[in-house]
């Protein structure tokens, strides 16, 4: 592999690693207006980012050559600390996301429990044990 190449891998992977940090920044205030269809589209984005990440770092892996080169060595320490940050922000992700989790739990416990009392008091059936109609008539003088 050439230097060119390298170099030119390197910047794309920064360019990914952008995108997600990114990614991850909208996520957030999907989970926050509580929107799920905004928040898996975004998912989707970030899981190609990472597939496209994954390809390059393959085809960097397969370098003989150690490069050593000012310029590189500064995008790979700057790939480094945005991995860095977008671990952050994924954890704080992971909290807002738990707590959403949480909270749908208990609104979903509190409908379910309101079901449960409508269809046992007033919606409740009779029970019908096929017991005999007694006529009220029977045995009284006309």
């Amino acid at each position: 592999m050439e230097f060119n190449d390298y170099k030119k891998y390197n910047l794309e992977k920064l360019d990914k690693v952008n995108s997600i940090y990114r990614n991850s920044k909208r996520q957030k205030e999907a989970l926050i207006s509580e929107d799920t269809e905004k928040l898996l589209r975004l998912i989707e984005k970030r899981e190609d980012d990472i597939k496209r990440i994954n390809e390059l770092d393959i085809l960097l892996s397969k370098s003989i050559e150690n490069y050593e080169d000012k310029e590189v060595d500064s995008i790979k320490k700057e790939i480094i600390d945005k991995y860095r940050e977008v671990q952050e922000m994924d954890k704080d992700n992971q909290k807002t996301a738990d707590n959403l989790k949480k909270g749908l739990y208990v609104k979903i416990h509190s409908i379910n429990i309101g079901k449960k009392v409508i269809n046992q008091g007033y919606q409740k059936k009779d029970l019908y044990e096929g017991g005999i109609y007694i006529d009220k008539i029977i045995g009284k003088k006309l």
